[in-house]
């Protein structure tokens, strides 16, 4: 609950403070007395909502005073002089409840990226104002996070969200009337030259020889959800998410289409789709088909030893108690699998022995191939066979064609090498 709400009345001024300690050097109670106007307007005295530190004296009394500035700016006071730490914690609060809300698209993960972006540049600018957040500062700062080990990579993520921070804060300071007026220094060109996203790790796609052994391999195993996700990712081109959320609603075997409508994210739940033009209708071959249409009637033998009824809202990708497949497990399981098709490895192999006395295997480092990959492989196919970069774009749910051109690019330039080669071995051969 937010602790504003909890105030006894509309907050006039500001008083003393209190520390009170509970157990020495661990853990503190801080609070504000403040002067308040009730809904009858009488004026009188009170204590905000207490605050709990864990810490020493000193983490106490630096948390009073950063509680007395949340306090003044309540009040409409200072705004401007409130540390960048204020801003992104009320950003931060503000992307939880949008990621908590039922439609929302915005996923697990990406919130989970965001809290370390959140953790970097409050580290590095947290205790900084937004005035005294110059251009001079920001660069000096970006020299000493590569000078601490902070990757391209990161740094590029940390300013991308410092200049949402400001932005954010610029508007709400804006929308409050204030007579402070800031720019965001991270729009300058001089700034985001230093923080420039850097080249993306390219996934190389599977060869046409990787691929039909795949389906090869697929069609000879027999079906269970966790392979159909394999198939369709490299069929179709979806997303490890559209493929784990697909309800046999959104599949017409008749009419040969696939509605992806909805994603399967890292916290277990039915998300609607990464974007507007992630939701779409992808049709399918015949091949794909038939392969369906034999784990539809099998998985429905198998709910029924279970007990439970195939219906419109069953998992197409089910697991083996009749649910939707988690992420990380089916992580765990395709690494495996991509290992046991010659398309990946494992660094690290520990035996040890269970209860049982039974030796086992525990595999880690893997390196290879990802599921992504698989998408790729279907953009880089559609491509070379002759199939116009726009519709290879919507099958695939691209919200920009330049990142379908990325992929096509990329198998152009293999392409291009190999000419060179054939080329060079038949003009030296003269």
């Amino acid at each position: 609950m937010d602790w504003k709400k909890k105030l006894p009345g509309k907050l006039i001024d500001i008083g003393k403070k209190q520390i009170n300690e509970y157990k020495r050097g661990k853990v503190y109670y801080i609070r504000w007395n403040c002067k308040y106007e009730g809904e009858d307007g009488a004026i009188f005295w009170a204590w905000s909502p207490s605050r709990t530190v864990h810490g020493r004296r000193a983490d106490a009394e630096s948390e009073a005073e950063r509680y007395k500035m949340e306090l003044e700016l309540l009040l409409g006071r200072n705004r401007d002089r409130a540390p960048l730490s204020y801003w992104i914690k009320l950003l931060r609060e503000k992307r939880l409840a949008e990621g908590a809300r039922d439609d929302s698209r915005l996923s697990p993960l990406t919130l989970e990226r965001e809290r370390y972006d959140f953790d970097r540049i409050e580290k590095y600018f947290g205790a900084r104002t937004l005035s005294e957040t110059t251009v001079g500062v920001i660069l000096d700062t970006y020299d000493q996070m590569r000078d601490d080990g902070v990757s391209r990579h990161d740094l590029h993520r940390a300013h991308g969200k410092l200049s949402a921070v400001f932005e954010f804060a610029i508007a709400k300071l804006a929308r409050d009337d204030s007579s402070a007026i800031f720019a965001n220094p991270c729009k300058l060109d001089v700034v985001k030259s230093e923080a420039k996203r850097p080249k993306g790790k390219k996934r190389v796609p599977l060869t046409l020889r990787e691929a039909t052994d795949l389906i090869r391999a697929l069609k000879g195993e027999p079906i269970t959800g966790h392979r159909v996700v394999v198939w369709l990712a490299l069929v179709t081109g979806v997303r490890r998410g559209e493929a784990l959320g697909l309800v046999w609603g959104c599949v017409n075997l008749e009419e040969k289409t696939i509605l992806v409508r909805d994603q399967y994210a890292k916290d277990k739940k039915l998300r609607d789709a990464k974007t507007d033009e992630s939701e779409r209708f992808i049709v399918i071959d015949d091949a794909t088909v038939a392969y369906l249409g034999k784990w539809k009637s099998l998985q429905r033998e198998q709910l029924a030893e279970l007990g439970l009824e195939q219906t419109a809202k069953t998992p197409v990708c089910m697991d083996a108690n009749g649910g939707f497949i988690s992420p990380d497990n089916f992580n765990k399981w395709r690494r495996r699998y991509f290992v046991d098709h010659g398309l990946g490895t494992f660094s690290i192999d520990r035996v040890y022995t269970d209860p049982a006395g039974c030796k086992r295997h525990l595999y880690s480092g893997y390196e290879g191939k990802d599921l992504h990959c698989l998408r790729h492989t279907q953009a880089t196919l559609l491509v070379a066979n002759g199939v116009d970069v726009k519709t290879v774009q919507g099958r695939l749910g691209h919200s920009d064609s330049s990142v379908t051109m990325d992929i096509y690019t990329h198998t152009v330039k293999e392409n291009d090498r190999e000419a060179a080669d054939v080329i060079g071995r038949i003009l030296t051969s003269v």
